[in-house]
């Protein structure tokens, strides 16, 4: 029953008198005890602490002995020093761990300790996990995997990958096809995720397995041009097909890396999957590629059984022989990723709707087609869209990934302890890997006239974009005696551009619009310019935002192997992130979620952490922790089979007194709508049987006596005593258990 708060009956006040009087007496009563008493179960995963231990500190001068008998009344179980052997510092030596005998509300007891004269401090024993964060080095430039705002972009735009990573991060029984320009096989962030054909033995001449492709250890080689007429209209260089897929233009690394460069390995950069099988189907040069080359690609992977490709390559017409070939992967449940495209010549992305784009377009219910996201969450200029036609967004613009050699890669500029990022400009050389420390003038624009008047000579020239090419800029710049050239932005977030052509530089990077306003305020002042040459690099397109969705289908296809193409891919579709700039430019008008997708395959499991089955109350307060593994639209209880009450967080309190028994179930509801329901926990309260002797009697009442009328944080508050645990020991608490007096519990 729910106690509610009425003026006192004459009863009641006849109780108070006869506690009043025998505070006169000297009473002896029982000891303290835990609020809550039950058999010890393990600590449910995913809460944020140990349900049954607590650390403590000791204060100075005092042994644990000082607390033996302290921690006996409370139930502990065992106590022992967290510091084994020398300590640091001397005080770490005053830490000890206690384990309970049973569940106890740790916060509650961290209070009682706390009040001890001998322990400076209480607290639980936190449950820490990994926060997913890889270790990589370079982790912080995957804007599209984790945006912090990097780059001159908004927080939180991105795929949720670090969420998702607490779910999963290994797809490494899925093999990915990436129909591309190759793979760098032996990029020391791709080497350990490469697929390698276990039937065959390599570069011994002979087909193994028998599957008509001699040495096709690490896949295939099917590219056979590698040069066209000045029209663009006949092949006049080709080559042979090969057992080699490695890659010559960097384009398929660099895809591979977003899909799968190995996770946590202490170097560069990590892929959506941290573990997977990457084959490099090599079907596509510098120069682009052919239906012929394309359609023998797609063959081989079909034939390979492997059931997922990516296809970061479009263009040219309607092919049946294309179609066909996808329709066969289709057959053999291989789902295709494609991208959406990047628009025409005019660099603004076209509607596929009206202009199909191919393979992307065509109606096949296996493929998915990809638009770009840039750093601001917003379609890009260049994406090509779709309403009817693609499918959904991921980022595209400035991916940084593997590389297939060392070329300048990243830049950045660093002062006191501020580092801007920036990104090398097309022909720009790089710097040592310390970088160029010089002064940092500003130059406005970069016209001649910008420079004259103050000397640049062995400076950092610090230009806004717009008005002359990025050349002439970098060109004025060396003219006057400037020894670096960095470039912001006059719209909001960065840019990445050209050079125009191999020439005698030095070295150019542009910056965020922000990043470079908040530099100029500062100029001129001493600053460190780096361009820094590595086998990583930034590139943008809807061939960068595509492999992030086949990242995410090869974590799908390992963690739910019995499904079909199908099922994953409306798992990948009804995960989206809807977004304004999307609404009628995509079929789902989102951006992938990784975390939502992992996420919609668990089965939502709810278990009630407290309070544990057959813990008795002699609060009138029942606290409530219910831990759910997903995101929860509704939680709800029900006590005693009456009906559900909602709630708004998966901790509440129940308000209850009397001395009964009661059943408590849980419900939760995920994102989706689909309902868990929890295990039924029995409890009892025993509301005033402060020293649990099975019966509210006499003493019970004295004690509460003795503190009436005290406080939270004054001398003589006992919380024992609260029964409503308001922080003041009144009327109230006394009158409940003379309500229960005499009753007897259980």
């Amino acid at each position: 029953m729910g106690f509610v708060h009425l003026s006192l009956p004459k009863l009641m006040r006849c109780w108070l008198t006869l506690v009043l009087v025998l505070l006169s007496s000297t009473l002896a009563y029982g000891a303290e005890q835990p609020i809550l008493r039950a058999d010890a179960e393990p600590t449910p995963a995913g809460s944020s602490y140990v349900h049954n231990q607590l650390i403590i500190k000791l204060s100075i001068g005092t042994t644990i002995r000082n607390v033996d008998a302290f921690n006996q009344m409370n139930g502990v179980a065992l106590s022992e020093k967290i510091i084994h052997g020398r300590a640091s510092r001397p005080d770490l030596d005053r830490l000890y761990l206690l384990e309970f005998s049973s569940i106890v509300d740790v916060q509650k007891m961290a209070a009682r300790y706390e009040n001890n004269p001998h322990v400076e401090f209480a607290e639980p024993n936190f449950r820490y996990s990994l926060d997913i964060f890889p270790n990589d080095p370079e982790f912080s430039k995957l804007w599209g995997l984790h945006n912090n705002g990097q780059l001159g972009g908004t927080l939180g735009k991105d795929i949720d990958a670090p969420e998702a990573w607490g779910i999963m991060t290994d797809s490494s029984p899925i093999v990915v096809g990436v129909v591309d320009t190759g793979v760098n096989y032996d990029h020391p962030d791709l080497a350990a995720n490469m697929w390698r054909n276990p039937g065959e033995v390599p570069s011994n001449n002979i087909d193994d397995d028998g599957n008509g492709f001699v040495d096709d250890y690490y896949g295939y080689d099917f590219a056979r041009c590698l040069k066209f007429n000045n029209p663009g209209t006949v092949c006049t260089v080709t080559k042979p097909r090969d057992s080699d897929p490695m890659d010559d233009t960097g384009h398929g690394t660099h895809v591979a890396g977003t899909i799968g460069a190995v996770g946590n390995n202490t170097l560069g950069v990590t892929g959506v999957s941290w573990k997977t099988r990457i084959m490099a189907i090599k079907a596509l040069t510098s120069v682009g590629g052919l239906t012929s080359d394309l359609v023998a690609a797609i063959n081989y992977a079909t034939v390979m059984n492997v059931k997922l490709t990516n296809n970061s390559w479009g263009g040219g017409g309607f092919s049946q022989a294309l179609f066909d070939a996808i329709q066969a992967a289709r057959g053999a449940d291989s789902l295709f990723v494609a991208a959406a495209g990047n628009g025409g010549s005019d660099g603004i992305g076209d509607n596929n709707d009206a202009s199909p784009h191919y393979p992307s377009s065509y109606n096949l219910e296996n493929i998915i087609a990809v638009a770009a996201t840039g750093l601001d969450d917003n379609l890009t200029t260049f994406s090509n869209y779709g309403a009817t036609s693609v499918d959904l967004a991921a980022p595209g613009d400035l991916i940084f990934s593997t590389w297939y050699r060392v070329d300048p890669s990243f830049a950045d500029v660093s002062f006191d302890s501020t580092v801007i990022d920036g990104i090398p400009m097309e022909f720009s050389p790089s710097t040592s890997e310390a970088g160029i420390t010089a002064i940092a003038q500003y130059a406005d624009l970069g016209f001649p006239e910008n420079f004259a008047g103050t000397s640049f000579s062995g400076k950092i020239a610090v230009m806004k974009r717009g008005s002359i090419s990025f050349a002439e800029k970098a060109t004025n710049a060396m003219d006057a005696g400037a020894i670096g050239a960095i470039i912001f932005n006059n719209l909001d977030g960065i840019f990445s551009g050209t050079l125009g052509s191999a020439g005698t530089w030095i070295p150019t990077a542009s910056i965020s619009k922000s990043d470079g306003e908040s530099l100029t305020a500062q100029l001129p002042r001493q600053v460190t310019f780096r361009i820094v040459a590595s086998n990583y690099a930034y590139l943008s397109g809807t061939s960068m935002s595509t492999p992030h969705v086949s990242g995410t289908a090869a974590l799908l296809r390992a963690r739910l192997p019995a499904s079909s193409y199908s099922e994953i891919r409306n798992i990948i579709l009804s995960s989206t992130d809807p977004l304004p700039s999307l609404a009628g430019k995509t079929v789902t008008g989102g951006r992938l979620n990784l975390f939502n997708a992992l996420e919609n395959t668990l089965s939502i499991i709810v278990t009630i952490v407290e309070p544990a089955n057959n813990a008795i109350f002699v609060h009138s307060v029942i606290p409530v922790n219910v831990s759910v593994n997903k995101r929860t639209s509704t939680i709800s209880y029900s006590l005693d089979s009456e009906p559900n009450v909602g709630v708004n967080a998966a901790n509440f309190n129940l308000t209850l007194s009397g001395v009964e028994s009661h059943n408590l179930t849980v419900y939760a509801s995920d994102l989706s709508g689909n309902l868990g329901i929890s295990n039924t926990v029995q409890f009892h309260t025993c509301t005033g049987d402060l020293d649990q002797s099975g019966r509210i009697t006499i003493l019970d009442v004295a004690r509460a006596a003795i503190h009436f009328d005290s406080r939270a944080g004054e001398e003589g508050y006992d919380f024992l005593s609260d029964m409503d645990e308001d922080g003041d020991v009144d009327i109230v608490d006394i009158a409940v258990m003379a309500i229960n007096f005499d009753r007897t519990c259980g």
